[in-house]
């Protein structure tokens, strides 16, 4: 691996961010969960509305495209992950009158029950306006603040981050407003 991160800076434009949140936000009524599967919800860890995007449901094909164009540079040019699938996407939810937050967290479940695949790139995009909420900053823990990037540039709209799945990452309580955002994880031939 030659990176712990990599980001596309307000790839995505402001209009195409604004369209994601109209269409996905009346879905995003899930709690977010925590684990590979069953219903382990646990509030005091993470507390957002999600809905999931198969990526057989073609209004959303643009989304995936996003995704794969961006996470296949990023990968070529900082991981070198086996990665050969992206079956679903994530839109969550933060709301500052919840105090919204998900703490340290790895994305990769090493027992997972699937004897093929493990998470190994995640991808993370910002859709809200950043001055359109407070709090809500997407952080990668345990590393020092020279390995990070930027929080200002992946706190834009429309920017996209790129981390390893095993990578230790949170988002801290959004204290006023609304955050949203589209995670993905592609997955690989599981880790050996």
């Amino acid at each position: 691996m030659k990176g712990e991160w990599g980001y596309f800076n307000k790839y995505v434009d402001k209009i195409t961010c604004e369209k994601i949140i109209r269409e996905l936000e009346p879905l995003c009524t899930q709690e977010g969960k925590i684990g590979p599967v069953g219903d382990n919800i646990n509030t005091s860890v993470r507390n957002t509305k999600i809905c999931f995007i198969e990526y057989t449901d073609s209004r959303f094909t643009y989304i995936f495209d996003i995704f794969w164009r961006t996470a296949l540079i990023t990968n070529d040019q900082f991981f070198q992950f086996n990665i050969s699938r992206l079956n679903f996407l994530q839109f969550s939810k933060y709301e500052g009158d919840l105090n919204s937050q998900y703490k340290k967290h790895k994305d990769v479940f090493w027992i997972n029950g699937d004897p093929v695949y493990h998470r190994k790139l995640s991808g993370m995009l910002q859709l809200s306006d950043p001055n359109s909420y407070e709090g809500g900053e997407f952080q990668i823990v345990d590393y020092s603040i020279e390995s990070r990037p930027p929080p200002s540039d992946i706190r834009e709209q429309g920017s996209i981050l790129y981390i390893p799945s095993f990578v230790d990452h949170q988002v801290t309580p959004v204290t006023k407003g609304t955050r949203y955002s589209i995670v993905a994880w592609f997955e690989g031939k599981k880790w050996t």
